[in-house]
């Protein structure tokens, strides 16, 4: 009995007169402010709440927490078919994140096609409303001359258009003097104005083919090395790849080249160039630019 009355008279003070409690820490900031480890086998709450699975415990920024999704988007429909349709924003769904790609441009053979643009944006959304998208096609590659590619754009039901437009295709004319225009990466575009919640990158160049020179004791070559298609907006490594050649001056023969076009990635890369030496007969057309993409993020 004695000893339940000393430490009921130990307690009963910290009980009463105690505004913060300190463990390990002799002056505390905090209702409870402890310094070192925290170990539970049970859950840790938010006002009772122990949040759902994969879910973090967020700052709010006015001094509490909730326990919040890692990401907003947790979905994604991702259309790589050219063509049109018409997405339906799910039930639930209040805003959604969509990045567009325009296609890429066809190489011709003294350049490779430019890059589709890349746009992107946040958009406020009703469930049931409808979201109209087109994605645009490759552009054929060619000799001379090649084909652009096509944009992709996406249209909400509020109005709001993102349009990245296809890579430009290469062009030459034959003079004299014989006058190359490279490939030019796509631009892109918001509608209205006013709409200011997105981000864009307009495609890369594509490189024009060099025609080296190099002269040896015995005999002279002409090495040629075709032009990249550019990469489109917002990616790596997308534009196609391209040729090289080695044509002997001396004798007049191709030595050899390796025919190594290759395709372009979606999404929009362009085209690699084909190969046309200036000297020999060797002609190499350019590959066809890749297909655009469209995804929505939700």
């Amino acid at each position: 009995m004695k000893q339940s009355l000393v430490l009921l008279f130990i307690i009963s003070p910290v009980l009463l007169f105690a505004q913060n409690v300190g463990i390990g820490n002799t002056n505390p900031q905090y209702p409870l402010d402890i310094s070192g480890d925290i170990n539970t086998t049970g859950a840790l709450r938010a006002n009772g709440n122990a949040g759902t699975n994969g879910q973090v415990l967020r700052s709010n920024g006015n001094g509490t927490m909730a326990w919040a999704d890692i990401s907003e988007y947790k979905n994604m429909a991702t259309f790589r078919t050219v063509g049109s349709g018409n997405w339906t924003v799910p039930a639930g769904v209040t805003k959604v994140w969509i990045e567009v790609w325009g296609g890429g441009a066809g190489g011709n053979y003294y350049s490779g096609g430019g890059g589709g643009a890349y746009v992107s944006g946040i958009i406020t959304v009703a469930a049931g409303s409808g979201i109209f998208y087109s994605v645009g096609a490759g552009g054929a590659g060619g000799f001379d001359n090649a084909t652009n590619g096509t944009l992709s754009s996406i249209t909400s039901d509020a109005g709001i258009t993102l349009t990245a437009q296809g890579g430009v295709a290469p062009t030459y004319s034959a003079g004299p003097p014989g006058v190359i225009s490279n490939g030019f990466g796509g631009n892109y575009s918001v509608s209205p104005l006013s709409f200011l919640s997105f981000y864009g990158e307009r495609g890369q160049h594509g490189q024009v083919a060099q025609s080296t020179v190099l002269t040896f004791p015995a005999a002279s070559f002409e090495v040629t090395n075709g032009g990249r298609g550019g990469d489109a907006g917002h990616t790596s490594n997308t534009g196609g790849a391209s040729n090289t050649s080695y044509y002997n001056l001396t004798s007049s023969t191709l030595v050899r080249y390796s025919n190594a076009l290759g395709n372009p990635v979606p999404p929009g890369g362009g085209g690699g160039s084909g190969l046309r030496p200036v000297i020999g007969s060797l002609a190499l057309g350019g590959a066809t630019g890749a297909e655009g993409m469209i995804i929505i993020h939700y």
